[in-house]
């Protein structure tokens, strides 16, 4: 019995391990729109719904959906144009003709692509995009509004 409850307890300790070890690289430094030490600084960031849905009310944002365009079809958010990160040349190509300063905000279904797509941004240059943390799946499940 004492020695199921150590295998236990080794087992999950390593489990937290290699989940920080995971997660850490991602949450290191990333900044976020409430670092005073990143006003007026380039703003590739990742926020929540909440405060996805604020910046979306802006009136020079563009929307990017990195999903299919199945995925797209079955819901989207508002004014978001669809290119599928999946499409690297197609992606690429897209992305060489944005201006790099403008502000945009990208979003996936989980938040694992746009958040690729978003590294690929800074690489390219871009200056103020806003990732959704969680994708679509989070915008639906704080119940924000789609387009079916």
């Amino acid at each position: 019995m004492v020695n199921l409850k150590s295998e236990v307890i080794t087992g999950i300790t390593i489990g937290v391990i290699v989940i920080m070890f995971l997660i850490w690289p991602q949450l290191k430094n990333k900044p976020t729109t409430e670092d005073p030490q990143n006003q007026g600084k380039n703003q590739l960031v990742t926020v929540s719904p909440k405060e996805f849905s604020e910046q979306l009310k802006q009136d020079d944002v563009i929307v990017i959906d990195v999903r299919t365009e199945s995925e797209f079809r079955e819901s989207h958010i508002q004014n978001a144009a669809n290119v599928d990160y999946y499409q690297t040349e197609k992606f690429d190509s897209y992305l060489n003709q944005l201006d790099k300063q403008k502000q945009y905000m990208i979003y996936c279904r989980s938040g694992h692509r746009a958040g690729q797509a978003l590294e690929i941004m800074k690489q390219k240059g871009f200056t103020h995009v806003t990732n959704l943390a969680g994708g679509i799946s989070a915008w639906i499940g704080n119940n924000y509004p789609v387009v079916n």
